[in-house]
Protein backbone atom coordinates (compact mmCIF):
# COMPACT_ATOMS: atom_id res chain seq x y z
CA UNK A 1 0.00 0.00 0.00
CA UNK A 2 2.64 2.43 0.97
CA UNK A 3 4.46 1.55 -2.18
CA UNK A 4 1.35 2.04 -4.47
CA UNK A 5 1.09 5.83 -2.54
CA UNK A 6 5.33 6.33 -3.34
CA UNK A 7 4.37 5.31 -7.26
CA UNK A 8 1.41 7.76 -7.60
CA UNK A 9 3.29 10.59 -5.73
CA UNK A 10 6.47 9.72 -8.09
CA UNK A 11 4.35 9.84 -11.19
CA UNK A 12 2.62 12.91 -10.47
CA UNK A 13 6.10 14.27 -10.11
CA UNK A 14 7.66 13.75 -13.07
CA UNK A 15 4.67 14.63 -14.82
CA UNK A 16 4.82 17.87 -12.78
CA UNK A 17 1.39 18.29 -12.02
CA UNK A 18 1.86 20.96 -9.34
CA UNK A 19 -2.51 20.73 -9.18
CA UNK A 20 -2.57 17.18 -8.70
CA UNK A 21 0.20 16.85 -6.38
CA UNK A 22 -1.37 18.93 -3.90
CA UNK A 23 -4.59 17.43 -3.99
CA UNK A 24 -2.31 14.14 -3.53
CA UNK A 25 -0.58 15.34 -0.44
CA UNK A 26 -3.73 16.78 1.52
CA UNK A 27 -5.37 13.20 0.39
CA UNK A 28 -2.49 11.74 2.09
CA UNK A 29 -2.44 13.61 5.11
CA UNK A 30 -5.91 13.09 5.75
CA UNK A 31 -5.46 9.72 5.39
CA UNK A 32 -2.79 9.52 7.97
CA UNK A 33 -5.21 11.83 10.52
CA UNK A 34 -7.73 9.37 9.77
CA UNK A 35 -5.20 6.41 10.95
CA UNK A 36 -4.10 8.05 13.63
CA UNK A 37 -7.69 8.83 14.84
CA UNK A 38 -8.86 5.35 14.70
CA UNK A 39 -5.64 3.82 16.21
CA UNK A 40 -5.73 6.32 19.23
CA UNK A 41 -9.98 5.28 19.44
CA UNK A 42 -8.47 1.57 19.72
CA UNK A 43 -6.29 2.26 22.15
CA UNK A 44 -8.50 4.36 24.40
CA UNK A 45 -11.52 1.22 23.77
CA UNK A 46 -8.59 -1.18 24.81
CA UNK A 47 -7.67 0.66 28.13
CA UNK A 48 -11.29 1.64 28.40
CA UNK A 49 -12.06 -2.46 28.12
CA UNK A 50 -9.55 -2.89 30.86
CA UNK A 51 -10.30 -0.48 33.66
CA UNK A 52 -13.95 -1.81 33.13
CA UNK A 53 -12.84 -5.56 34.53
CA UNK A 54 -10.54 -3.89 37.22
CA UNK A 55 -13.80 -2.02 38.55
CA UNK A 56 -15.95 -5.04 38.23
CA UNK A 57 -13.02 -7.23 40.27
CA UNK A 58 -12.11 -4.15 42.27
CA UNK A 59 -16.53 -4.25 43.31
CA UNK A 60 -16.72 -7.89 43.53
CA UNK A 61 -13.86 -7.91 46.39
CA UNK A 62 -15.32 -4.97 47.96
CA UNK A 63 -18.84 -6.53 48.06
CA UNK A 64 -17.68 -9.96 49.76
CA UNK A 65 -15.75 -7.65 52.30
CA UNK A 66 -18.90 -5.43 52.90
CA UNK A 67 -20.81 -8.54 53.81
CA UNK A 68 -18.03 -9.94 56.07
CA UNK A 69 -18.79 -6.32 57.88
CA UNK A 70 -22.02 -5.95 57.64
CA UNK A 71 -22.41 -9.23 59.79
CA UNK A 72 -19.63 -8.79 62.36
CA UNK A 73 -21.39 -4.98 62.53
CA UNK A 74 -25.06 -6.53 63.39
CA UNK A 75 -23.57 -8.89 66.24
CA UNK A 76 -21.98 -5.11 67.55
CA UNK A 77 -25.43 -3.02 67.15
CA UNK A 78 -27.09 -5.80 68.67
CA UNK A 79 -24.79 -5.72 71.32
CA UNK A 80 -24.80 -1.94 72.32
CA UNK A 81 -28.82 -1.93 71.87
CA UNK A 82 -28.53 -4.75 74.66
CA UNK A 83 -26.33 -3.04 77.17
CA UNK A 84 -28.81 0.17 76.65
CA UNK A 85 -31.07 -2.24 77.55
CA UNK A 86 -29.19 -3.73 80.37
CA UNK A 87 -28.26 0.23 81.96
CA UNK A 88 -31.54 0.91 81.31
CA UNK A 89 -33.45 -2.22 83.46
CA UNK A 90 -30.71 -2.00 86.16
CA UNK A 91 -31.51 2.14 86.09
CA UNK A 92 -35.57 1.74 87.12
CA UNK A 93 -34.61 -0.69 89.23
CA UNK A 94 -32.55 1.82 91.48
CA UNK A 95 -35.10 3.82 91.17
CA UNK A 96 -37.61 1.69 92.22
CA UNK A 97 -35.16 0.27 94.92
CA UNK A 98 -36.03 -3.02 93.79
CA UNK A 99 -33.77 -5.40 94.88
CA UNK A 100 -31.76 -8.27 93.04
CA UNK A 101 -33.66 -11.40 92.55
CA UNK A 102 -30.31 -13.40 91.82
CA UNK A 103 -26.74 -12.14 92.73
CA UNK A 104 -25.10 -14.27 89.78
CA UNK A 105 -27.15 -12.81 87.24
CA UNK A 106 -26.51 -9.52 88.45
CA UNK A 107 -22.70 -10.01 88.29
CA UNK A 108 -23.38 -11.72 84.99
CA UNK A 109 -25.29 -8.59 84.05
CA UNK A 110 -22.57 -6.25 85.61
CA UNK A 111 -19.97 -8.57 83.03
CA UNK A 112 -22.15 -7.64 79.98
CA UNK A 113 -22.09 -3.54 80.53
CA UNK A 114 -18.40 -3.95 81.61
CA UNK A 115 -17.62 -5.34 78.17
CA UNK A 116 -18.69 -2.86 75.36
CA UNK A 117 -18.57 -3.95 71.60
CA UNK A 118 -16.27 -2.95 69.30
CA UNK A 119 -16.59 -3.14 65.48
CA UNK A 120 -13.64 -4.20 64.23
CA UNK A 121 -14.08 -4.42 59.85
CA UNK A 122 -12.04 -5.92 57.52
CA UNK A 123 -10.30 -3.06 55.84
CA UNK A 124 -8.27 -4.65 53.25
CA UNK A 125 -9.72 -4.00 50.23
CA UNK A 126 -10.83 -0.39 51.54
CA UNK A 127 -7.17 0.18 52.15
CA UNK A 128 -5.80 -0.95 48.59
CA UNK A 129 -8.19 1.12 46.88
CA UNK A 130 -7.40 3.90 48.57
CA UNK A 131 -3.35 3.84 48.91
CA UNK A 132 -3.24 2.88 44.95
CA UNK A 133 -5.63 5.22 43.92
CA UNK A 134 -8.44 2.52 42.29
CA UNK A 135 -11.07 4.35 43.47
CA UNK A 136 -10.58 6.62 40.31
CA UNK A 137 -12.25 3.00 38.56
CA UNK A 138 -15.31 3.25 40.11
CA UNK A 139 -17.35 5.87 37.71
CA UNK A 140 -20.96 5.58 39.53
CA UNK A 141 -20.91 9.30 41.67
CA UNK A 142 -23.32 7.32 44.29
CA UNK A 143 -20.62 4.22 45.17
CA UNK A 144 -18.32 6.50 45.04
CA UNK A 145 -19.04 8.84 47.47
CA UNK A 146 -20.25 5.67 49.67
CA UNK A 147 -16.91 4.80 49.54
CA UNK A 148 -15.08 8.04 50.70
CA UNK A 149 -17.28 8.18 53.66
CA UNK A 150 -16.84 5.12 55.16
CA UNK A 151 -13.74 5.79 56.80
CA UNK A 152 -15.23 8.77 58.26
CA UNK A 153 -17.85 7.19 60.20
CA UNK A 154 -15.89 4.27 60.82
CA UNK A 155 -13.87 7.00 62.64
CA UNK A 156 -16.73 8.28 64.50
CA UNK A 157 -18.01 5.08 66.29
CA UNK A 158 -14.37 4.27 67.01
CA UNK A 159 -14.39 7.20 68.77
CA UNK A 160 -17.31 6.35 70.92
CA UNK A 161 -15.91 2.81 71.52
CA UNK A 162 -12.96 3.86 72.69
CA UNK A 163 -14.40 6.17 75.59
CA UNK A 164 -16.68 3.24 76.59
CA UNK A 165 -13.43 0.84 76.63
CA UNK A 166 -11.18 4.05 78.79
CA UNK A 167 -14.10 4.47 81.05
CA UNK A 168 -14.76 0.42 81.59
CA UNK A 169 -11.17 -0.58 82.24
CA UNK A 170 -10.17 2.83 84.25
CA UNK A 171 -13.30 3.06 85.97
CA UNK A 172 -16.13 0.70 86.03
CA UNK A 173 -14.47 -2.35 86.50
CA UNK A 174 -12.13 -0.70 89.46
CA UNK A 175 -15.23 0.57 91.40
CA UNK A 176 -17.60 -2.99 90.84
CA UNK A 177 -14.23 -4.89 92.30
CA UNK A 178 -14.50 -2.81 95.53
CA UNK A 179 -18.18 -4.76 95.95
CA UNK A 180 -17.63 -8.25 94.02
CA UNK A 181 -14.62 -10.87 93.66
CA UNK A 182 -14.22 -10.11 89.89
CA UNK A 183 -13.15 -13.68 89.60
CA UNK A 184 -17.22 -14.78 89.66
CA UNK A 185 -17.22 -12.96 85.89
CA UNK A 186 -14.78 -15.98 85.16
CA UNK A 187 -16.64 -18.85 87.49
CA UNK A 188 -16.18 -21.17 84.72
CA UNK A 189 -12.39 -20.53 84.32
CA UNK A 190 -11.32 -19.62 88.29
CA UNK A 191 -14.42 -21.07 90.21
CA UNK A 192 -16.16 -19.89 92.62
CA UNK A 193 -15.09 -17.22 95.57
CA UNK A 194 -14.92 -18.03 98.49
CA UNK A 195 -15.22 -13.70 99.16
CA UNK A 196 -19.08 -12.90 99.72
CA UNK A 197 -20.69 -9.71 98.52
CA UNK A 198 -24.22 -7.89 99.02
CA UNK A 199 -25.95 -6.77 95.82
CA UNK A 200 -27.79 -4.38 97.80
CA UNK A 201 -24.55 -2.78 98.81
CA UNK A 202 -23.92 -2.13 95.14
CA UNK A 203 -27.68 -0.93 94.33
CA UNK A 204 -28.00 1.70 96.95
CA UNK A 205 -24.57 3.09 95.50
CA UNK A 206 -24.78 6.66 94.11
CA UNK A 207 -21.94 5.79 91.81
CA UNK A 208 -23.06 2.47 90.34
CA UNK A 209 -25.92 4.77 89.23
CA UNK A 210 -23.24 7.55 88.11
CA UNK A 211 -21.50 4.68 85.64
CA UNK A 212 -24.68 3.35 84.22
CA UNK A 213 -25.85 6.69 83.63
CA UNK A 214 -22.61 7.02 81.72
CA UNK A 215 -22.58 4.11 79.97
CA UNK A 216 -26.61 4.64 78.58
CA UNK A 217 -25.85 8.21 77.36
CA UNK A 218 -22.67 6.63 75.44
CA UNK A 219 -24.61 3.23 74.01
CA UNK A 220 -26.63 6.17 72.82
CA UNK A 221 -24.50 7.82 70.75
CA UNK A 222 -22.72 4.59 69.35
CA UNK A 223 -26.32 3.46 68.08
CA UNK A 224 -26.92 5.18 65.39
CA UNK A 225 -22.91 5.83 64.68
CA UNK A 226 -23.46 1.94 64.15
CA UNK A 227 -26.62 2.57 62.06
CA UNK A 228 -24.83 5.07 59.72
CA UNK A 229 -22.55 2.27 59.26
CA UNK A 230 -24.52 -0.39 58.57
CA UNK A 231 -26.84 2.06 56.33
CA UNK A 232 -23.51 2.89 53.99
CA UNK A 233 -22.83 -0.79 53.79
CA UNK A 234 -26.27 -1.95 52.95
CA UNK A 235 -26.26 1.02 50.01
CA UNK A 236 -22.65 0.01 48.90
CA UNK A 237 -23.58 -3.94 48.37
CA UNK A 238 -26.93 -2.63 47.26
CA UNK A 239 -25.26 -0.66 44.24
CA UNK A 240 -22.89 -3.17 43.24
CA UNK A 241 -25.57 -5.80 43.23
CA UNK A 242 -27.78 -3.14 40.84
CA UNK A 243 -24.54 -2.84 38.61
CA UNK A 244 -23.85 -6.35 38.13
CA UNK A 245 -27.30 -7.01 36.90
CA UNK A 246 -27.05 -4.38 34.41
CA UNK A 247 -23.92 -5.43 33.17
CA UNK A 248 -25.13 -9.43 32.62
CA UNK A 249 -28.12 -7.94 31.11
Amino acid sequence: MIKFFRHIRKTIIMKNQRGKYLKYAIGEIVLVVIGILIALSINTWNEDRKDRIAENELLKNLKSEYLINLQQLNNKLAGSEYDLHLTDSLILRMNKNVPIQSEESFVILLGDISNPPSFDPNTGVMDDIISTGKLALIRDNSLHQLITSWSGLLAESREIEQVLREKSRRQFIPFISEYIPIRLLYKKQFGASRFTWNSADLMNNKLLENHLVDFHRMHTVLIPRYKKLKENLENTVQLINKKELQEND
